[in-house]
């Protein structure tokens, strides 16, 4: 049995990769007008009501569309736009991906309000997939208000996915867009979060961008899926790096503080890491 470090192996995928998921251009998609930034308080597992993790996410809106994902994720593309990664060897493309944060939320959602529908899209392997649906957008309106992050606010209510949620959202800043999949009010949602209070999105930053700026996607086919589809291909994508390594015959082993650990207990790691609840749930 061979025996490398994680880097090597995966450098090994990454060079395997190299001319789809790395080698690829960023375009333009839009004129950047304004740039949020939400702060997600969220609940990975359940069972553990104490255990809430936090992530920083962020929305930029253009004058047709808005592209909603992680901060992680919009500082990788950045990076890439501004380094031409598409003129990069898999070695420099591999030290911006180390260098860039890393988030659980690995999607990008590219919603045009105007027609009140949204693309989720992933990088999967060496393919870009995606599906369509409708912006969440069936509100019932309440007088209730309340000041949040400075805006005076009014609140919302809606159902999506087996959640009850709560939008706080101010006509300070007329723009009908807001986290993840919601959007469609007569202002920005500044605060959103379930019932439950597993899922909450805080506005931390809300700029108006002065200079000349643009949204950035990569310019790649979209293979367009079912929802289901799309998110059994994530699963069996996550999947599936231990399992071409094994067939590889690697016996790979990880440092972790300092600790070298085996294959095996850097899966029931992985296993812990794990969201088991989603914002989205199973339907029943």
């Amino acid at each position: 049995m061979k025996k490398c470090h994680l880097f090597t192996a995966v450098l090994l995928l990454i060079k395997f990769l190299q001319n789809a998921a790395l080698a690829q251009h960023y375009e333009a998609v839009d004129a950047l007008r304004y740039k949020v930034m939400y702060q997600l308080t969220y609940l990975p597992d359940s069972g553990t009501k104490e255990l809430t993790q936090q992530e920083y996410m962020t929305l930029q809106i253009g004058r047709d569309i808005s592209v909603f994902q992680s901060y992680a994720g919009y500082v990788k593309d950045s990076l890439f736009v501004a380094r031409k990664v598409w003129t990069m060897d898999s070695f420099n493309a591999l030290e911006i991906i180390k260098k860039a944060p890393k988030s659980k939320f690995n999607y990008v959602i590219r919603k045009d309000i105007s027609e009140r529908n949204l693309t989720v899209e992933s990088q999967i392997l060496k393919d870009r997939i995606a599906y369509k649906e409708a912006l969440v957008s069936d509100w019932v309106l309440l007088p209730d208000t309340l000041t949040v992050a400075g805006y005076l606010c009014q609140k919302a209510t809606t159902t999506y996915e087996g959640r009850d949620y709560v939008a706080w959202f101010t006509t300070e800043l007329p723009i009908a867009d807001g986290p993840y999949k919601f959007g469609g009010l007569p202002g920005l949602i500044v605060r959103l979060y379930d019932s439950r209070r597993h899922y909450t999105f805080s506005l931390v930053e809300f700029r108006a961008i002065k200079t000349n700026q643009a949204i950035y996607l990569p310019q790649e086919k979209r293979t367009y899926v079912a929802k289901s589809k799309f998110y059994s291909l994530k699963k069996e994508a996550d999947d599936s790096f231990h399992q071409m390594v094994q067939r590889m015959g690697i016996n790979l082993t990880y440092t972790v503080g300092g600790v070298e650990q085996s294959a095996q207990e850097m899966d029931r790691l992985r296993e812990d890491k794990v969201i088991t609840n989603p914002m989205e749930l199973p339907k029943k």
